[in-house]
């Protein structure tokens, strides 16, 4: 059949060790952002929502719901459909996100996790039904983890080592005090969630400040591999102008230098 799939998925392997993620252009000429999955491979738009629908002439479900809920007079509720419809949307923005962060695109990752936030609350908020809400706030700990290690690295990239360390242990105060809301302080002690971050803040204390040249070359290697080709050009000539700038190594001495211990 000329529908079938196999070429195309045979040219990128499935790898199960790993996320998968890579940004293409489209023929409407915008990035594309997929996603490779045992069964296929998932394509999404890099900018407003995935699939590059506009429920009702809103930017994504939830802002349409959240108009709704301003500008209607009483008790907002949402009935199952909404919240199936919110639950798709969220699905959706968990794969981009997710593959955002296997291509360190940080600042994507940070604007996907905060929807995801902002959607999980306004469903808590304007549901009855316990049960229905709890579908969505069980994955709370695993998007404000996601949240916080996208904004350390951010920061981290930059250098600001003690930030870093202060945003990844304020994501662990989040999570704490979500599970502390739920009334589950066994969790808020001990969850996976926040036992990560608590590790990556040790291994940002421990880390070796990074260098502008180091940073730049990191956002080099990213460029190419989104296949943002200009940009990789204008790295390219920063490294370029920052080596040429740079101090000339001393000549070697004619005596050997003995190092002290």
């Amino acid at each position: 059949m000329k529908d079938d799939l196999t070429k195309i998925l045979n040219q990128w392997p499935y790898d199960s060790t790993s996320v998968n993620a890579r940004v293409v252009e489209g023929s409407d000429g915008l990035p594309k952002i997929q996603l490779r999955l045992d069964l296929g491979i998932l394509q999404m738009e890099a900018n407003g929502r995935p699939d590059g629908l506009r429920p009702r002439g809103a930017e994504s479900a939830l802002d349409y719901h959240l108009i709704r809920a301003k500008t209607t007079r009483g008790v907002y509720s949402l009935d199952g459909d909404a919240c199936g419809e919110l639950q798709q949307e969220a699905v959706q923005y968990y794969y981009r996100y997710l593959a955002r962060f296997n291509l360190r695109d940080y600042a994507g990752v940070v604007t996907d996790t905060q929807h995801n936030i902002e959607l999980f609350n306004f469903v808590a908020k304007h549901v009855e039904d316990d049960e229905i809400a709890w579908d969505f706030l069980q994955f709370m700990p695993y998007v404000l983890m996601m949240n916080a290690r996208a904004k350390a690295e951010l920061l981290a990239a930059r250098g600001e080592r003690d930030g870093a360390v202060a945003e990844t242990l304020a994501g662990v105060r989040r999570i704490e005090e979500f599970w502390k809301e739920q009334g589950d302080d066994d969790m808020a002690g001990d969850c996976f969630e926040a036992t990560t971050l608590k590790e990556l803040a040790e291994t940002i204390r421990e880390s070796k400040p990074r260098g502008v040249a180091e940073s730049i070359r990191d956002e080099l290697s990213y460029a190419i591999r989104t296949e943002n080709f200009e940009r990789a050009a204008k790295l390219r000539d920063d490294l370029r102008r920052m080596e040429s700038s740079a101090t000339p190594p001393l000549p070697a001495p004619r005596e050997p230098v003995r190092l002290k211990p």
